[in-house]
């Protein structure tokens, strides 16, 4: 009876001590409740990236892009997108689906003014700011030694009357160059053809010239086709029209001849020339991305810049040159408010322009 006693006596205790735990269990956890009841669970940002198709140049560097993000902040989540060109992005970002876009500092600049394919935009939505830019795509009108000397074409007033091709009417860098020639008053007839075809279209006199381009200092292939395949010849604008051009504004500029030499293009002499200059890059919001943010991920890709270079010959400019490749993409669309973690960087290098706007939060 006494072991009995003692045994049921140690049970007893072993139960109560159980029991109050359950309780200041149960209380806290309704505490607990109330006071937090309602409040979401944390959860770590999401900055969604856009790029360009695959394989194209927007598409190497935005994905560049995203994995700085990654590292530079390893506690957000990071997604990258195949979105398409400029304008896919940019209206894929004011539609709400991307945080940072690739961009154009033309396009970009179309969109603030609400003209082509941005005229239905409403005026109330978030848009991208000037943020990053990381390389320059310069264009050219050339021809053969040939076709020049047969319809005397020396200045972009010579095309007029011709058949010529532009890029594609779907494409930005369209735009500006026939915004420029429609200023001077040289009409022409534009001929869409797959871009594979443009050497034989300049043998067969199908056209008469064609617009070049070198992408971060890199042509594409179809470019380094018609540099290999024909010899060509470049048709720069007169010193008169590069005037006009440059009174009516937007993405043109001067630039070194030295990439499309390399491309095996008879650059007749001339270390550098005049056309569109597009700046491509990837541009944000105050309200997606903080100052502090951009300026972090600025200053990671210019620690980096080198690095990078090695990886894709499209940083190189950027390398070479990452505060003045900023300062011309803002140059080239200045009605277009900057970033403030790009303003921060800018006036810490000393070069930001007093004329520009910052964006604000």
């Amino acid at each position: 009876m006494l072991l009995v006693f003692y045994s049921q006596r140690a049970i007893t205790k072993v139960q109560a001590i159980v029991l109050v735990v359950v309780i200041v269990v149960v209380v806290v956890a309704g505490v607990s409740f109330i006071f937090f009841r309602g409040a979401p669970a944390p959860s770590r940002k999401e900055i969604r990236v856009g790029g360009a198709t695959p394989g194209s140049t927007g598409y190497i560097l935005g994905s560049l892009v995203a994995d700085v993000l990654r590292s530079t902040f390893t506690e957000y989540g990071i997604s990258f997108y195949a979105v398409g060109g400029a304008t896919a992005n940019t209206k894929e970002f004011i539609a709400g689906g991307l945080e940072l876009s690739f961009a154009t500092a033309g396009d970009t600049a179309l969109l603030y003014r609400r003209e082509l394919w941005y005229k239905d935009v409403s005026p109330d939505v978030i848009k991208p700011v000037h943020t990053l830019y990381l390389c320059t795509a310069l264009h050219i009108i050339v021809t053969t030694p040939e076709l020049k000397e047969k319809y005397h074409l020396n200045s972009w007033k010579d095309l007029d009357n011709k058949k010529v091709c532009y890029f594609s009417s779907k494409y930005e860098n369209y735009h500006w160059i026939t915004r420029a020639l429609d200023n001077l008053g040289v009409r022409w007839i534009h001929v869409e053809t797959d871009w594979d075809l443009v050497p034989d279209a300049l043998k067969k006199e199908d056209i008469v010239a064609v617009m070049i381009s070198t992408t971060g200092g890199v042509p594409p292939p179809w470019c380094i086709s018609v540099a290999t395949k024909l010899k060509v010849v470049i048709i720069p604008p007169s010193s008169g029209e590069i005037s006009a051009i440059e009174k009516i504004g937007g993405s043109y500029g001067w630039f070194s001849t030295e990439s499309f030499k390399k491309a095996g293009v008879d650059v007749a002499g001339l270390d550098r020339t005049f056309g569109v200059v597009l700046a491509l890059g990837w541009n944000t919001n105050p309200k997606y991305m903080s100052e502090d943010e951009v300026y972090k991920l600025l200053k990671e890709l210019i620690r980096r810049k080198d690095d990078l270079a090695k990886m894709t010959a499209y940083m190189q400019e950027f390398a070479a040159d990452p505060i003045g490749l900023q300062v011309r993409g803002i140059s080239l669309a200045p009605d277009v408010p900057v970033h403030p973690g790009l303003a921060k960087l800018l006036k810490e290098y000393g070069a930001w322009n007093e004329a520009w706007r910052i964006a604000s939060g």
